[in-house]
Formats: structure tokens, sequence, C-alpha cells
């Protein structure tokens, strides 16, 4: 391990407290500017890529930030008020993506058996998708990441999904299935793991190696 991320697992012991299951997990503080995540990307069988997150600008409406995944840069964005993600690199491909309403990844406060379900509209650069979504939080798990070792809420979800192509492919029906690892660091809620697949043969999964938060 490095002396960046030797130091980083060595802080997280001190400022990442563990998760109560019977307390929750409280959406108290937003990220600000100049926060950074920093995650190791796998899709599919392709070697991983770098995955870098950095707020760039906080408005009433919107935690606006800049993801870096490889050579492309995209533009994305969490709402203010309850984090869910409004666009950003896509769950399953490497396009650009729009989610209207938003998507509800984590609905605070998290609790044992917390359960929520949604419909949204995902937008990419080659389809669009009609999805309807499920998730439950499962409780709490110890789990470690290049970043060090975590206690976290596991949230877990499936999707149903209907999508068709921009140039009139489709349409093409199926589902997904998605763990979120949610902690807090410095109060600000974060995933430290994230993993998707579905029926179309897409599989991704991130990994937090690094948090510089405020």
């Amino acid at each position: 391990m490095n002396n960046e991320l030797w130091g980083f697992a060595l802080s997280a012991a001190f400022l990442i407290p563990a998760v109560s299951p019977a307390q929750g997990l409280e959406h108290i503080k937003n990220l600000d500017v100049g926060d950074k995540l920093t995650y190791n990307y796998f899709h599919n069988v392709a070697p991983p890529l770098s995955m870098v997150e950095e707020v760039v600008e906080v408005t009433d409406a919107e935690i606006r930030m800049t993801q870096r995944v490889g050579d492309r840069t995209y533009q994305a964005a969490l709402s203010a008020r309850d984090l869910f993600w409004l666009r950003g690199f896509g769950l399953s491909t490497s396009e650009a993506g729009e989610w209207s309403p938003a998507w509800a990844w984590a609905d605070f406060p998290l609790k044992n058996g917390k359960a929520w379900s949604r419909r949204m509209t995902a937008n990419d650069e080659s389809f669009i998708s009609e999805i309807a979504y499920e998730m439950k939080v499962d409780g709490v798990e110890r789990i470690t990441t290049p970043a060090g070792e975590f206690e976290a809420y596991r949230v877990s979800g499936s999707e149903t999904i209907s999508s068709r192509g921009k140039t009139g492919a489709g349409p093409y029906n199926g589902k997904a299935w998605l763990t979120i690892w949610v902690t807090s660091v410095k109060g600000k809620p974060v995933f430290v793991k994230f993993e998707y697949q579905n029926t179309f043969g897409m599989f991704s999964r991130r990994e937090l190696v690094a948090a510089d938060l405020k």
C-alpha cells in the first residue's frame, strides 16, 4: 500500500464511525466544492479504470461534479436535498445518462429493513429506458476496499427494464440487480462499493480507493 492510501486507511479508523443499525445512517452533510472520491471501475471483462468524482459547484438544487473515467470526462449532478442522482456516468455502459425522476440510490435515513420503490426514465446517449426499481436495506456489513475497512449499510435492488435504441432498435426487455454499500465519511454519505449486472450481459463494479473530503 502506498503512503497516500496508507494514510487514508489510518485516518479512516478515526474519521469513519461504526454505523448503527438502531440509529440508522443520516444525510447529515452535503458534499462541498473540491470534495473528491476515487474508485476502481470494472466493466465486464475489461481492465479496471480509475474513476474520479470531483465536486465543482454546489447550488440550492444540485451538487455538480465531474466524473473522469479513463480518457473521458462526464458532467454529473446529485440533488442537493436528498442526494439522488440526476445525471452522470451510466450504470451499465460507458455512456452519459440522465435520470428522470432522479435515481433514488439511497433513501435517507438508511435503516435495516427499509424499502422503497420508484419508476424513472434513463436517457443515455444510445438508448432510452423505462425502469421500475425496488431497493431495500439489508443491514450493516464490514467491507474492505483499497481505501480500507468500513462498516457500511448494504442496499440491494432489482430493476425491470424496457429499452429502445434512439435509432429505432428494440424494444429490449430485461432485468438488473445491484448492491451498494453506503457509509459516512466526515458526516457525508459515500458509497464505498457498487455492483451491477443485467440480463443484457453487462456487469460493472466500483470500489473506493480514496476519499478526499473537507
